[in-house]
């Protein structure tokens, strides 16, 4: 039975680098993916009565778990027209949406996606103002389930470079006994793992072996990184590896094979000459002082620009903001405690619904007259500020 192992001379071999990007990676993604799905729960509904409590109105909600729903209600009396509106793109898709138009020609948008389901939906809508012999209509669009797949999927992806991060061995614990037996212990980010134990033998000899690796953005023509890993050979020849895998941090790989050399009374075979290295590869340098290569800045560029992308898209939607106001003030206009002097214009996304903005006016008690602006869902707004003396009404646009 083997005896407890006592340590008598530790080596330690590190630090060796951390994989931070995929640290930041698994916490992004995860969180991307939450976001994402949370935007599944996002509803717009459209529900008319002809003879219950509500008879002859129509609303229009837009709701969400985390925010106060908005509603719109309009007379179905003043439905002039229901519209079909094919908004396929130039990449295809086949989409399209009902449009509402009232008598005073306000539009709104209350049923969109995919076809066919877009296009059911338009033809229930429309037979339900076109026939008065109906007595209800409820209509609802959710987002595409390929959200919910899209998140599920980053959110994997998140985990597994979360994984990635937690297997990296960040430092190595090598620790002799009496006996001549050898505890390697792999340590990731601090944290011991799982300990080798190997057993007693004629150390022959502590080797440093050298390779070369290239990144997976590189190209095969261009110059690789060196690394390195130690080994242990036994007597007989056989290699027992002490440093599984190889690492970038040369440097450290060489003052841990000296040390372990020097506790187990060897001597340490001189690495292979730069020659025997690819070419064009860089000697060993420290792993905490390297270069970043103009490709990875790149990348990281493109990671930050698609992430802030995302945020704009996936926040309006959890906020309920899905509809934008356009200002181009030509008077003073205020809004919600802001004033815009004439010349100025501004721009904000709103929750669909109505809106009072106050124009200067002096022809009107107070100087100060009221103008109501519809907000549309998934539109954009634009308004002129000035008096209203029978100019357009605001128009309105879709992203």
């Amino acid at each position: 039975m083997p005896s407890e192992f006592h340590p008598i001379r530790t080596v330690r071999v590190g630090p060796l680098p951390g994989r931070w990007l995929t640290l930041a990676l698994g916490l992004a993604l995860p969180m991307l993916g939450i976001l994402f799905a949370l935007t599944t729960l996002h509803r717009r509904i459209l529900a008319c009565d002809r003879t219950g409590p509500d008879a002859g109105t129509c609303r229009q909600i837009s709701e969400t778990p985390w925010s106060s729903s908005v509603e719109l209600r309009f007379a179905i009396s003043d439905v002039r027209e229901v519209r079909w509106v094919d908004t396929t793109g130039p990449k295809g898709g086949n989409k399209g949406e009902t449009v509402i138009v009232f008598a005073n020609g306000h539009q709104i948008r209350v049923a969109d996606g995919p076809q066919p389901a877009s296009r059911a939906a338009h033809d229930r809508i429309k037979n339900f103002f076109d026939i008065p012999g109906g007595t209800a209509l409820r209509e609802r669009v959710e987002q595409p389930r390929w959200f919910l797949l899209f998140a599920l999927a980053m959110f994997v992806a998140g985990l597994v470079f979360l994984v990635v991060f937690a297997r990296a061995v960040t430092a190595l614990r090598v620790e002799l006994d009496a006996d001549g037996r050898l505890r390697v212990t792999p340590l990731y980010h601090g944290f011991p793992g799982r300990a080798r134990v190997l057993s007693p033998g004629d150390w022959r000899e502590v080797r440093q072996e050298a390779s070369a690796t290239a990144h997976w953005y590189q190209r095969s023509s261009e110059p690789t990184v060196s690394t390195a890993r130690i080994v242990l050979v036994r007597a007989d020849g056989t290699p027992v590896p002490v440093l599984v895998g190889f690492t970038p941090a040369v440097e450290v790989v060489r003052r841990g094979a000296e040390e372990l050399a020097a506790a187990l009374g060897l001597g340490e075979e001189p690495a292979p000459p730069a020659a025997a290295r690819s070419a064009g590869a860089p000697g060993p340098s420290n792993p905490y002082n390297v270069k970043i290569p103009i490709k990875t800045l790149v990348w990281i560029g493109i990671g930050l620009t698609a992430v802030s992308l995302i945020f704009l898209i996936v926040v309006p939607r959890l906020s309920g903001e899905t509809g934008r106001l356009s200002v181009k003030c030509t008077h003073r206009c205020r809004f919600h405690g802001t004033e815009c002097l004439p010349g100025g214009s501004w721009s904000s996304p709103l929750k669909p619904g109505v809106y009072e903005l106050q124009v200067w006016n002096p022809d009107v008690p107070g100087n100060w007259e009221t103008v109501l602006v519809e907000v549309q869902d998934g539109g954009n707004t634009h308004f002129t500020c000035r008096p209203r003396s029978g100019g357009p009404p605001p128009s309105r646009s879709t992203p």
